[in-house]
């Protein structure tokens, strides 16, 4: 996500307004990880930020699984925007910015607040199945685990406002029980939340601080501190083996009332209860009563002479009765218990300004009778920032050393000599001088008791003013006095510092380079002298070290950064002695104090040259190394390695060759062997001279190498390059032997296989000569034998040539004479075919053609087979197909016979067998192929029929449902029933409803069977009506006009008969608006459709104006021309009129007159047919139909095409009368339209 500038300029607003509390760091890549936003390659186990305001963010321990899901409720789903390594999601809330942050240990979120009226948010908790309990203390809400160790955590809330003090919220939980217990939560029963989701509320008072201002919560894993601090004090409760970390300047610089316990164990931080007033630069001691007591320090700026003690059961704070110094502050003091119920106060600090007095005044503080006791000798000189280290062996052993530290003076800097050294003995409350320090100041130094009784102190600082840490060490002997102790590896003011168990010094951290920034790094103090130990994970001054139960020593959290400009930390690192197997840098690191040459802590010092700490499956402890392992290795040629024998710890002896002993064999033959003198070392390596031949040549092939007094190995043998030659050639049929390049010597002699052609046949009867396979030499030229073919034949009309065994040509080719059959005939479809007499080869060989039968059909179940034109001979003999009917029925009493697919013939002739039903009332007899038409009893009747004279008769009466006139008593089936009469008018029925099988007029308005079209039944009479009086009297969309029932279309609308035209004139089909009848008259004239219209020139008239055509004026046939063009088809204008061409012989298989108008309207009818007027031309019928047609068939057709009302006597009476030279396709109707298509005489 990258960053934006918007979010810049709303983050410099946040740091503005929360001040040095809150600092931007370096920009993070986040990515989109499924519901949350992540920074680019994390885990799932890493904090997920909320992908949306209104999402949920995620903390996760990876150690117990346990989770913790919450989403700040109320928040808008805005997206986020980055910037200095934080997302913004812009006026989320209430109109103020949310911001988040993933930390390493979680998620940290902010509400910068600019406007009045908001004092709480609510979050939404869901807790994963892990979540055993929840834990309320001092504002900070904790997530437990089964065995109730703290694994998550929201730290106490506070709201920051530049220039003024933190304010701290309050956290309930409401939804889910708590447990509110200020006891550590280990080792005690958990509290079941009861739920797996509840509301945690942050509130505050609003009044507190002015806006704006930011509130912080932080949500993360217990793993470090929940309040980062510095100047801070910690210290092990032994009774209950945990950690207390007390007090402190927070982040934002105020020292805080904050408690904090540690578990080594499970590594986790939990909640204390608070002090009862705050505290920094203070002093906190555990007794063994048990008791923990804190005592001085700054509170809210000035010093404290206050005494509270924390018993170690339930953790509660209680006031001492007593104060410090009669009631006087001090701070930057040493307190040191000196038995299980006392501690001895030595020094402090205590005014302000620049004159700040540094007090010598001892104490010694009783915490089982609660009463503070001041010693009647102070130390010599007053100081702060000291260190007080019990002496806990040697002479001066129970004795409290005091060291370093800064005196009363009105300057930052006192000027003078190194403070001295001062014993106290409790005992007596002696104060004794010991010597002064090697260096001045090393104030806020380390300082240790040694087991020799001396004391190490090492690094400080040499004055408040500049801050310059120490890097160097001086320890004290008593009697003695100071002694340098080394230098450190860097400056450490104010370091942390404790001994490991196995008491070796550890310096941790500290202030360097003026105050400018915090060291890093670590160092041991072993051996008398220092050295590096491993990095810190943070950098770190002014830190808390505790000696933890199991001897580790833990370092807490402390400040990086400048003195001026300080980051408190809230981070926690353990140091320990290493086990053994660990890998280790010295003795000082390892428990056992000893750290093997090879570099891993050893239970021994494992010394010895054949012995080891780390061999497999053992590593840690000391073993013989194995046998042959080498422990001396040789120092030259002459001196042999010495190894181990798997037992002993020490090496063997050395041992040197003897003269002679040859120490470097020859590499080579340019090398020369050198030998032993008598020394470890093998004499310098002597080589022969350039020019020494050390290889001489093999063979023919090969050549000879010479040292080049370089090296001691012969040159890589070499050979003459391949091809050269190293045997030539002794005849044709020998071959010349070559080198290979990769062998010395020549190759064997070869001669040509006998394969190989030395000499080619100089004509067809020579022999070609073939090398033998032993001699170099061609054999003798040798011819053919005589009547060796030298030419064979070309084909079957080609003979064969023969060698005449003295000449090495062969003689001239010859053919077979023409005739010859040189292919006979292979079957009925094959022709012989015969050679020409001027080829050797046989003519291609032909068949028969396709039509020729080769097997003719030997019965009507027989198929001829036909040549196929392409073969020899004659298809399979087939037979024809058992779907093929070879006698087809003569009768409904006869049965069609079929081929069987086998046979010739087709089988013999078959009847249905008798009684089977042939009509409706008859029986098959078994013998006749016909149905009986009479009968003689009734038993010759079918379906109930009865034998009536004769006749086989049903026995239906009228009314009765039948399919055939023969089940009617009567004979008479009419409309599918049996009718009292014959009932055939257009008109009558016998199936009306009520009388069935009584004839009587349909009702009104029937169509009429056959139809009555124009007119409809009228319901009396049983015959169609001729005429009209009203429209309910004509067939549907016909109106009465005058009496009769017509359509009412308009000119130039499509129609099939007159009637459907207002007009009552259907012309060409369409209405006209005259009667058209003229020859050369047309009504559907393209855009004069419906109006009669004298047909274009050319047209040739309807009916025909053979052998004129329409002139284009008139409407009337032309009697006279002027032109050929004025003349039909096959006519030419002569003289005024036109008059039939002469016409030839026309092949049609008969003789034609070459003259008269048949011969011309046959050859017409043949090739046109043409569509009505403005109709396209189409070749359609075949020429032998056509010329079936003759003029008499024009001669025997009406003169009137017209179909309207009138316009012939044939219309007049209801019949159709075919117009001329005009043919109807298949299912046509039989009323021509103006697409049918008709036969024109003339015309194109």
């Amino acid at each position: 996500m990258p960053e934006t500038a918007a979010a810049e300029a709303r983050l410099s607003a946040l740091l503005d307004a929360a001040g040095p509390a809150l600092s931007a760091g370096a920009p993070v890549r986040i990515t989109r990880q499924g519901d949350y936003l992540r920074r680019l390659g994390a885990t799932a186990d890493e904090p997920g930020l909320p992908a949306h305001a209104a999402r949920a963010f995620t903390v996760r321990d990876e150690r117990s699984g346990l989770a913790l899901q919450a989403k700040l409720l109320g928040a808008d789903a805005v997206l986020p925007e980055a910037s200095g390594g934080l997302l913004v999601y812009p006026a989320a809330y209430r109109g103020a910015d949310l911001w988040f942050r993933a930390t390493p240990q979680g998620v940290e979120d902010f509400l910068l607040i600019t406007r009045p009226g908001l004092h709480a948010v609510e979050y939404q908790l869901e807790l994963s199945a892990e979540v055993a309990g929840l834990r309320l203390v001092e504002n900070t809400l904790e997530l437990l685990d089964v065995h109730g160790d703290p694994r998550l955590r929201l730290a106490p809330p506070r709201l920051y406002a530049r220039g003024h003090a933190p304010v701290p919220a309050t956290v309930t939980v409401r939804g889910c029980a708590v447990d509110t217990s200020g006891a550590p939560p280990w080792g005690r029963p958990v509290v079941d939340p009861g739920a797996r989701s509840c509301t945690a509320t942050v509130e505050w008072n609003a009044e507190a601080a002015p806006l704006p201002v930011v509130l912080d919560p932080q949500w993360s894993r217990t793993g470090s501190l929940a309040v980062a601090r510095t100047a801070h004090q910690s210290v092990t409760v032994k009774s209950r083996a945990l950690v207390l970390a007390c007090g402190g300047y927070d982040s934002a610089g105020v020292n805080t009332t904050s408690c904090e316990t540690f578990n080594e164990v499970t590594g986790t931080w939990s909640s204390s209860p608070s002090m009862p007033i705050p505290r920094a630069e203070f002093t906190l001691t555990y007794l063994d009563l048990p008791m923990v007591v804190a005592l001085g320090g700054y509170s809210n700026g000035a010093e404290t002479a206050t005494i509270h003690l924390l018993e170690t059961t339930n953790f509660s704070w209680t006031s001492s009765s007593q104060t410090l110094f009669l009631n006087q502050g001090v701070a930057n003091h040493q307190a040191v218990a000196v038995s299980p119920s006392v501690l001895v106060v030595l020094g402090g600090q205590r005014g302000s300004g620049n004159c700040i007095n540094r007090v010598g005044t001892i104490a010694t503080y009783n915490a089982a009778t609660d009463t503070f006791t001041q010693a009647l000798q102070a130390l010599n000189e007053g100081r702060a920032y000291h260190q007080a280290t019990l002496l806990t062996s040697g002479p001066a052993a129970g004795q409290i050393l005091v060291t370093g530290g800064v005196q009363t003076c009105c300057l930052l800097t006192c000027p003078g000599a190194a403070l001295q050294g001062e014993l106290f003995n409790p005992s007596n409350n002696a104060v004794t001088q010991v010597g002064a320090m090697r260096a001045p100041g090393r104030l806020l130094a380390a300082s240790y008791a040694l087991s020799d009784g001396g004391v190490l102190v090492a690094g400080g600082y040499v004055d408040l003013a500049n801050l310059v840490g120490y890097a160097s060490s001086e320890v004290y002997t008593f009697g003695s006095g100071f002694f340098d102790a080394g230098s450190l590896p860097f400056q450490a003011g104010a370091p942390g510092f404790a001994l490991l168990s196995n008491g070796t010094p550890l310096l941790a951290g500290g202030g360097t380079d003026g105050g400018t920034r915090a060291e890093g790094r670590t160092a041991l103090w072993v051996n008398g002298a220092w050295a590096l130990d491993g990095p810190l994970n943070d950098a770190r001054r002014s830190a808390s070290t505790t000696v933890l139960p199991s001897g580790r020593v833990m370092v807490s959290g402390g400040a990086f950064g400048s003195a001026a400009s300080p980051t408190e930390l809230a981070s926690t690192e353990v140091f320990g002695l290493l086990d053994a197997g660990a890998s280790c840098a010295g003795d000082g690191l390892c428990a056992s104090q000893h750290c093997s040459p090879q570099g891993v802590c050893c239970d021994t010092a494992c010394t010895g040259a054949c012995e080891a700490c780390n061999q497999t499956g053992s590593v840690g402890t000391c073993k013989p190394s194995p046998a042959g392992f080498v422990c001396h290795a040789s120092t030259g040629g002459c001196d042999p390695a010495e190894v181990c024998n798997g037992l002993d710890a020490g090496c063997p002896g050395d041992v040197i060759y003897d003269a002679g002993v040859v120490c470097r064999p020859a590499v080579g033959t340019c090398d020369v062997s050198e030998i032993c003198t008598g020394t470890t070392q093998c004499p310098a390596d002597v080589l022969r001279p350039p020019g020494f031949v050390c290889r001489p040549d093999a063979g023919a092939c090969d050549l000879a190498e010479s040292c080049d007094g370089l090296q001691g190995q012969c040159p890589v043998d070499s050979f003459v390059g391949p091809g050269a030659t190293c045997r030539p050639s002794a005849g044709v049929c020998d071959l010349a032997e070559v080198c290979t390049g990769s062998a010395p010597g020549c190759p064997p002699d070869q001669v040509r296989t006998n394969t190989f052609l030395c000499r080619g046949a100089s004509d067809l009867c020579d022999k070609p000569e073939f090398c033998d396979g032993f001699d170099a030499g061609c054999p003798a030229d040798v011819l053919q034998d005589a009547g060796h073919v030298c030419r064979g034949p070309a084909g079957t009309c080609d003979f064969a040539e023969v060698c005449s065994g003295a000449s090495a040509s062969c003689p001239a080719d010859t053919f077979f004479d023409a005739g010859v059959v040189c292919r006979p005939d292979a079957g009925p479809c094959d022709v012989a075919e015969s050679c020409t007499g001027a080829s050797g080869v046989c003519p291609a060989d032909g068949f028969l053609p396709a039509t020729a039968v080769c097997r003719a059909a030997a019965g009507v179940c027989d198929v001829a087979e036909s040549c196929t034109g392409a073969a020899a001979g004659c298809p399979n003999d087939v037979r024809a197909p058992s779907t093929l009917t070879c006698r087809p029925k003569a009768g409904s009493c006869d049965v069609a016979e079929a081929c069987d697919g086998t046979a010739v013939d087709c089988p013999g002739d078959q009847v249905r067998p008798q009684g089977q039903v042939c009509d409706v009332l008859y029986l098959c007899d078994g013998a006749d192929a016909g149905c009986p038409s009479s009968c003689t009893t009734t038993s010759d009747c079918a379906n109930g029929g009865v034998c009536t004279a004769g006749q086989c008769r049903g026995g239906k009466g009228p009314g009765q449902s039948c399919s055939s006139p023969l089940e009617c008593q009567n004979g008479l089936c009419v409309d599918g029933v049996c009718c009292d009469v014959a009932c055939d008018g257009a008109c009558e029925a016998c199936n009306r409803p009520g009388k069935l099988g009584t004839c009587g007029a349909v009702p009104a308005g029937n169509v009429g069977d056959p139809s009555c079209n124009p007119f409809v039944c009228d319901g009396n009479n049983r015959s169609c009506p001729t005429s009209c009086s009203s429209s309910t009297q004509c067939a549907p969309g016909l109106n009465c006009v005058g009496g009769l029932c017509r359509d009412t279309k308009p000119p130039g609308a499509s129609c099939a008969n007159g009637m459907q035209c207002a007009s009552g004139f259907c012309t060409d089909g369409v209405c006209c608006d005259a009667k058209c009848d003229g020859a050369c008259e047309a009504c559907n004239v393209a855009g004069k459709e419906g109006a009669c219209t004298p047909a274009a020139k050319g047209d040739p008239g309807a009916p025909a104006c053979t052998p004129y055509t329409c002139d284009g004026t008139s409407g009337d046939c032309p009697s006279s021309c002027q032109a050929d063009a004025d003349c039909a088809a096959g006519a030419a204008c002569v003289k005024g009129a036109c008059s039939a061409k002469k016409l030839g012989h026309v092949g049609f298989g008969c003789s034609c007159g070459s003259g008269g108008f048949e011969g011309v309207a046959a050859l017409a009818l043949a090739f046109l047919w043409r569509r009505r007027r403005g109709g396209p031309v189409v070749k359609a019928l075949p020429v032998v139909s056509a010329l079936l047609l003759t003029s008499a068939a024009f001669a025997a057709a009406p003169t009137d095409e017209r179909q309207g009302e009138g316009a012939s006597p044939a219309a007049a009476t209801g019949a159709t009368a075919p117009r001329p030279a005009e043919l109807s396709t298949e299912g046509a109707a039989a009323t021509p339209t103006p697409d049918a298509p008709r036969l024109q005489l003339g015309g194109a």
